[in-house]
């Protein structure tokens, strides 16, 4: 196994079956990793939220139209039917 910089690294291409040897990690590095993992959960969840809120306002909306296009007929009939 070739080495790089004083750490074993696998010279075999993925899925050869041979396993990759865990390289240090500067803790800076780790660190920054840490946190960009926390933001981006924060934003997967808050795209979730959004998305769950637009589908209810879509819905909702076209729940809203359906009932007033009835309630439009409903009136409309009864106009035709005892107004005129």
């Amino acid at each position: 196994m070739p080495e790089m910089d004083g750490h074993a690294v696998s010279a075999a291409g993925p899925g050869s079956g041979d396993r990759v040897a865990r390289v240090p990690v500067d803790p800076v590095t780790a660190a920054k990793l840490a946190d960009f993992g926390r933001r981006r959960r924060r934003l997967i969840l808050a795209r979730g939220v959004c998305a769950a809120l637009a589908i209810l306002l879509g819905t909702m909306s076209a729940v809203a139209l359906v009932d007033w296009l009835f309630v439009l007929l409903a009136v409309a009939v009864i106009w035709f039917l005892f107004v005129r």
